[in-house]
């Protein structure tokens, strides 16, 4: 995976609304956290310091970003 282009391109091709909004999907709130779990889940997966990975990391939007 070339990041953060892999990122990007898996979150593009698994969201609502594939090849369209490539810049929000980087920079809004409602996608931040999905891409922040998806970087913390490959980190967990490739070490073995924190353990077992949880398998709700696998889930999509889990974790969330908002704006105060």
């Amino acid at each position: 995976m070339n990041e953060p282009v892999g990122y990007r391109n898996d979150l593009d091709a698994e969201s609502q609304n594939p090849n369209d909004q490539g810049f929000e999907k980087m920079i809004s709130g409602m996608y931040l956290g999905d891409i922040v779990r998806r970087v913390i889940h490959r980190i967990l997966l490739e070490s073995d310091i924190f353990g077992p990975v949880s398998s709700k990391l696998s889930a999509q939007f889990v974790l969330r970003y908002a704006l105060p």
